[in-house]
């Protein structure tokens, strides 16, 4: 139901004859947007073509650094890579080299690219999720 607030005096606008004035948001928009995996699949074999993965996404409502978390998942939900930057809002990106969180070269397959980060007002945590191929 919306809020309503009571105007005194004239019409709260030329617009519209009226005596209330009726406030209204826009939607919640989300905190992590546009996140895209290129090339996908990926090559990390060394020759120095396609040897990353860039996860690129934009981040919005952080003005001030906060965590975001890249996690490379199987799909059976293991996680293989895990990797963390302090960032503020605007367009960011990670690179995945196709190693696991001990260095090994993960086995082709696909995998799951998830994307965590959190407001300044740190209520909640949002995620994205990709598919990303890696091909040898």
């Amino acid at each position: 139901a919306p809020a309503w607030q009571t105007a005194d005096g004239q019409d709260v606008t030329g617009l519209r004859s009226a005596s209330t004035l009726v406030i209204t948001t826009l939607p919640k928009a989300n905190v992590l947007g546009d996140l895209t995996v290129a090339p996908n699949p990926f090559t990390p074999n060394g020759d120095g073509i396609n040897d990353e993965a860039q996860i690129a996404f934009s981040l919005f409502k952080v003005a001030e650094p906060r965590p975001v978390v890249l996690r490379i998942f199987t799909l059976v939900g293991d996680t293989v890579r895990r990797l963390e930057q302090q960032l503020t809002g605007g367009p960011q990106s990670f690179a995945w080299d196709g190693r696991d969180d001990d260095g090994d070269l993960v086995p082709p397959g696909l995998y799951l690219c998830q994307i965590e980060a959190s407001t300044d007002a740190l209520d909640k945590r949002h995620r994205k999720t990709r598919v990303v191929g890696v091909v040898y």
